[in-house]
């Protein structure tokens, strides 16, 4: 999906492509090279039914690592939600569960979709993850699924 970001220090306006999301943070790729612990503003737009959408979020880079394909050089970055609005957090979870299958969605995730966590979201384990490999998934990432949805639709 596509994002743009912009850092606290300069505010320019920048983009890139989320390649993975959880309710915790982004995988992102684009070409500049930002320093680890670097806060972020965050707009990740989305097709919500006939519409795009977007949700905003506040976000701290977790990590970094260099990015390079045939015809792509950049970087892949773990960046965790640190502040986001109770409407975008459900925005948020509609993605992420428009993506799952529905017995894998708990009554207790629904009740989450209803009543988001709240605006500051707690510590996460996103800096322990390892860069995304998408060959060691077959390619089957977020962005082929959301395709094959908005497609199909």
């Amino acid at each position: 999906m596509p994002l743009e970001y912009w850092e606290t220090a300069d505010n320019a306006c920048r983009g890139g492509l989320v390649a993975n999301m959880s309710k915790t943070g982004l995988l992102i790729y684009c070409i500049r090279d930002i320093p680890v612990g670097e806060k972020l503003g965050i707009r990740v737009f989305f097709c919500n039914q006939y519409e795009f959408d977007s949700f905003k979020a506040v976000g701290k880079v977790a990590w970094k690592a260099p990015r390079r394909d045939s015809d792509w050089k950049g970087y892949q970055y773990g960046v965790k939600f640190v502040e986001m609005s109770r409407e975008d957090g459900r925005k948020l979870l509609y993605i992420i569960k428009s993506h799952e299958e529905p017995e894998e969605i708990s009554l207790k995730e629904h009740r989450e979709v209803v009543d988001p966590p709240p605006k500051r979201l707690g510590p996460t384990h996103l800096s322990n993850l390892e860069p995304y490999d998408e060959k060691a998934f077959g390619g089957n990432n977020l962005w082929k699924s959301y395709m094959t949805k908005l497609l199909n639709s």
